[in-house]
C-alpha cells in the first residue's frame, strides 16, 4: 500500500498551485509534471489526467481496498501523512 496514492482532484489542484510537485508516470515509465489550469483541470504531457495513458496494474484492487485506504487517510492524520509523504520521499518532514 505504500506505493499507492489516492487524492481528490480539488486537493491536487490546490497542492500544485501551492508548489507541491505531482507527477504522472506514463506506461513507458516516463514521469511528467502535473499542471493545474485556472479552471481546475489537471494535465500531464499535454493530456488531461482523465485521458492520460496511465499504466494498468497487473491486478486491480477491489473497490473495498481503495475505499478502506481512503477512509484511513481521511480519519487518521498518521495515515494521511503516510500517503502524502511515502518513506524516503525527499520532502518527507
Amino acid at each position: 500500500m505504500r506505493s499507492v496514492f489516492t487524492e481528490a482532484a480539488p486537493q491536487i489542484v490546490h497542492d500544485v498551485r501551492a508548489g507541491y510537485p505531482y507527477f504522472a508516470v506514463a506506461a513507458d515509465g516516463v514521469h511528467h509534471v502535473v499542471t493545474a489550469y485556472t479552471d481546475g483541470r489537471l494535465s500531464a504531457d499535454g493530456a488531461q489526467l482523465e485521458d492520460y495513458p496511465f499504466p494498468q496494474p497487473h491486478r486491480h484492487p477491489l473497490p473495498q481496498t481503495w475505499l478502506s485506504w481512503w477512509q484511513l487517510a481521511l480519519d487518521d492524520a498518521f495515515w494521511y501523512r503516510q500517503q502524502r509523504h511515502p518513506e524516503g520521499y525527499r520532502r518527507d518532514l
